[in-house]
């Protein structure tokens, strides 16, 4: 039995926490004293770099430690104080990268890691609303680009790369970046964002990516939704009223049924997809209100709201212009995925 290195200690204590931040068991032993064991590997391994300042390995993993030390911290900030938000530091972590990438330009693990750390959100309040936001999204994305070109067959840098191209709207990119030649075998991401992409929307209809993420928060918290947060929730703008919205859904699938409620201002459906397309259900019975329910439901969760003389507040969250009504309609995937 050979005893660890500084180095591999300090790796096996990287591994265990990415493990728990994807929501998986940690692959070593977890010490009690986690924090206290960091902070002495970080020193060992900065005594090992100024000794060997040229050893890639030991910078990306200085790297990895920062951006743990970072995403541990937390932030403070009260947005009732008037203050503005913080904005995370790491430009020590992109630093120690960029020093891999001036010895070894094409170090696929160094890009992933500096898109890791571009992709860190902070607090940011826009239109008057708590929000977070990467630090560098456009970096992040040219930087996963990179890694998924010099390694293809790594997963890890396909699915960064796919969740950036979302995080930017970019759909089609995210879905052809995840998508494999056997389609039993699809990603999770492919799977979710070929879902949304198969359902038909009208032309007029907007993207809201705040009230999304804002929106997937709530499932989240209500375990409506438990993994791919950003993925299952989807929210748009539709300036018209729900009559025609509804004639849309109607002309396309003439059997279509929508469950009513709230004297006839929400409309509710599920669709399933089937290969490429999305399908309505017939006989529709929900209760949103039921956890049984809600458990049960399969598909996409399509619900509708008709806003009538919405004050100009609502019509500016909603982006909705002048439109007198218009319709907000809610999109959650609860499709069971592992």
């Amino acid at each position: 039995f050979q005893p660890l290195t500084p180095l591999e200690k300090a790796e096996r204590l990287v591994i265990d926490f990415e493990q728990a931040e994807a929501g998986l068991a940690p692959r070593f032993t977890r010490s009690p004293n986690y924090k206290k064991d960091l902070s002495e590997a970080e020193e060992q391994l900065q005594s090992h770099i100024n000794n060997h300042p040229n050893d890639v390995e030991a910078l990306i993993l200085a790297a990895r430690i920062g951006r743990i030390k970072i995403l541990s911290k937390g932030i403070s900030w009260s947005p009732s104080a008037g203050e503005k938000p913080p904005r995370i530091q790491h430009s020590k972590e992109h630093d120690l990268l960029n020093r891999v990438l001036a010895i070894e330009p094409n170090n696929a693990v160094a890009h992933y890691w500096q898109a890791r750390l571009y992709g860190i959100r902070s607090p940011a309040v826009r239109n008057n609303k708590f929000i977070k936001v990467p630090e560098d999204l456009s970096r992040a994305i040219h930087h996963a680009r990179r890694a998924v070109e010099l390694n293809p067959e790594n997963l890890q840098y396909r699915e960064a790369l796919a969740l950036y191209l979302v995080a930017e709207h970019r759909f089609v990119e995210a879905m052809k970046v995840m998508r494999v030649a056997n389609d039993e075998n699809q990603h999770p991401i492919y799977r979710l964002l070929a879902d949304f992409q198969s359902l038909p929307l009208p032309d007029d209809a907007i993207y809201l990516s705040d009230e999304s993420e804002k929106f997937a928060d709530v499932q989240l918290r209500r375990r409506r939704i438990k993994n791919y947060p950003q993925l299952r929730v989807r929210v748009y703008t539709i300036p018209r009223p729900a009559s025609k919205v509804l004639a849309f859904y109607q002309h396309l699938f003439p059997d279509i049924q929508f469950l009513e409620r709230k004297n006839k201002s929400q409309f509710l459906q599920i669709f399933n997809r089937k290969k490429d397309l999305v399908v309505p259900t017939k006989n529709i019975d929900i209760n949103l209100s039921s956890k049984r329910t809600a458990d049960n439901i399969k598909g996409i969760l399509f619900s509708l709201i008709e806003l009538k003389q919405a004050p100009e507040n609502q019509r500016r969250q909603f982006k909705a212009g002048s439109a007198g009504t218009f319709c907000v309609l809610f999109l959650v995937n609860l499709k069971k995925i592992r």
